[in-house]
C-alpha cells in the first residue's frame, strides 16, 4: 500500500528529526557549559546522568500514552481517548511531583554517588542544579503527556516543534545567564523551556478539543 508506506515514511522522518534536533540542542547546551570552566563541567555532567534516568520514566509515560490514544482514535472513540489523556496527565503529574521531591531531598547523596564531595565546586555546583531543575520536573512529565497524547492522534509534527523550541529557549538563556549566574542558569533556562512546551502544547491541545476528529 503506496499511501500506507508513505505515512509511515512521514511518521518515521519526523520522529527521528524530533530525536536529532533534541539531542543535538543539548551537545550545543553542553558545549555553553564547557566554556565555564572544569568544575561546572563536572557537575553539569553527574547532573546529566541524574536527569537521564529520571526522564526514562516520563518517557515511559509518554510511550504508553501515545499507544492507548493511536488505539482509541483509531477506534473514533473520541470520549476514550480524552479519558486516556486526563488519566495520562493526572498520573504524570502525581509520579512528577514525587520525582520531584526525591530529587530535592536527596539531592546531596545522590550527586555524591557521581562526585566526590571534597571536589566542592563541583559538588555544590551539581547539587544546586539538582535542587533548581527538580522544582521544575513535574512539567517535563505532563510535557510527556501532550507529547504522547499528540503522537497518538499522527499529530507528530506538534512534538517536534514544541521540542524544538524548548531546546531552543534552553540554550539561548543558559548561554546569556551562564557566566553570571553559574550553573543555575542552565537549570532555571530547562525548567523555563519545560513551562513553555506545557503553555503552548496546552494551547494546542484545545484547539483540538474544539474540533471533531
Amino acid at each position: 500500500d503506496k499511501a500506507l508506506l508513505q505515512k509511515t515514511s512521514h511518521f518515521a522522518f519526523v520522529t527521528g528529526f524530533h530525536q536529532s534536533g533534541l539531542y543535538i540542542g543539548k551537545l550545543l547546551v553542553q558545549a555553553v557549559v564547557n566554556g565555564a570552566g572544569t568544575p561546572i563541567i563536572a557537575a553539569y555532567t553527574a547532573t546529566t546522568r541524574i536527569e537521564g534516568f529520571a526522564n526514562s520514566f516520563g518517557d515511559s509515560g509518554a510511550a504508553a500514552t501515545s499507544v492507548v490514544t493511536a488505539h482509541q482514535y483509531g477506534a473514533r472513540n473520541r470520549d476514550k481517548v480524552e479519558a486516556s489523556y486526563r488519566a495520562s496527565f493526572l498520573l504524570l503529574t502525581v509520579l512528577g511531583l514525587v520525582c520531584s521531591v526525591i530529587m530535592y531531598f536527596t539531592a546531596g547523596q545522590t550527586i555524591g554517588l557521581l562526585v566526590d564531595p571534597g571536589y566542592t565546586d563541583a559538588f555544590a555546583n551539581a547539587v544546586d542544579y539538582l535542587k533548581i531543575v527538580s522544582v521544575y520536573y513535574v512539567f517535563c512529565f505532563t510535557g510527556n503527556t501532550f507529547a504522547g497524547y499528540f503522537d497518538g492522534i499522527g499529530r507528530v509534527n506538534i512534538p517536534v516543534c514544541g521540542a524544538l523550541s524548548h531546546i531552543t529557549m534552553r540554550l539561548i538563556l543558559s548561554w546569556l545567564f551562564l557566566a553570571d549566574a553559574g550553573l543555575a542558569a542552565v537549570a532555571h533556562a530547562t525548567g523555563i523551556g519545560w513551562i513553555w512546551v506545557n503553555l503552548f502544547w496546552g494551547w494546542i491541545k484545545q484547539k483540538y478539543n474544539k474540533k471533531d476528529m
